[in-house]
């Protein structure tokens, strides 16, 4: 599934209730604007047999329960990647589970339960490098504390739900470079343009232009 812009009324957004392999979830905006408080989740996808499962460039927003849940296998050989996505004003910002959930470059802001959490065990993966959130405990090495810091600072629109980044936000460059990732090769944008080194944190990269009105928010 890629390039949607997806407004959901239902608990779910984009999901996959039996675990599968090999399926890749990119450049996606999902919205949630039903009236369920207490359960959805904008992205969900659990990894099964021995196939990695991709999760990148995507903004969530407004899920009750979880802006994105990537369930890795229980070895290797079944990974749950999510790299570079936006996960804002939801329940959780991200979930993991099962320890084989690898995070990178990932941004979770303002989520009324928390920026990430281990749904069972280990959960996100110790490898899991340079996501930002501004609540709670951040998975992995060369994280960004954003406590304190207001959407404003952060964002192109904050109010009216463009989370496309800031020039000046603290997201820019604080990221790892993934163009050589052994998992997922990834070298653009939620918009198509190209990153560049050192990758900002988060679904968009300013360095890319400016992104069209058409692609700022769901329909």
């Amino acid at each position: 599934v890629e390039n949607t812009r997806n407004d959901s009324n239902s608990p779910d957004g984009v999901t996959s209730y039996v675990a599968v392999s090999n399926v890749t979830l990119k450049n996606n905006i999902v919205r949630y604007s039903g009236t369920n408080t207490t359960v959805g989740e904008g992205i969900s996808i659990s990894a099964g047999g021995n196939g990695t499962n991709y999760v990148y460039n995507n903004i969530v927003y407004g899920f009750p329960e979880a802006g994105i849940y990537v369930r890795g296998g229980t070895s290797s050989a079944a990974w749950g990647v999510a790299y570079n996505n936006t996960s804002v004003n939801n329940g959780y910002g991200f979930r993991g589970r099962d320890g084989f959930s690898l995070l990178k470059n990932n941004l979770a802001f303002n989520n009324s339960l928390g920026s990430y959490n281990n749904v069972s065990g280990t959960g996100i993966h110790a490898n899991s490098t340079n996501n930002a959130g501004s609540s709670g405990t951040i998975p992995g090495s060369s994280t960004v504390s954003l406590l304190g810091i207001a959407g404003a600072s952060l964002f192109q629109d904050y109010a009216n739900n463009n989370f496309h980044t800031l020039s000046s936000s603290v997201l820019v460059g604080a990221g790892t470079t993934l163009s050589s990732d052994s998992l997922l090769a990834l070298t653009t944008d939620i918009d198509g343009q190209s990153r560049t080194t050192p990758y900002d944190i988060g679904a968009d990269e300013t360095s890319g232009g400016t992104p069209p009105p058409s692609d700022t928010t769901a329909p």
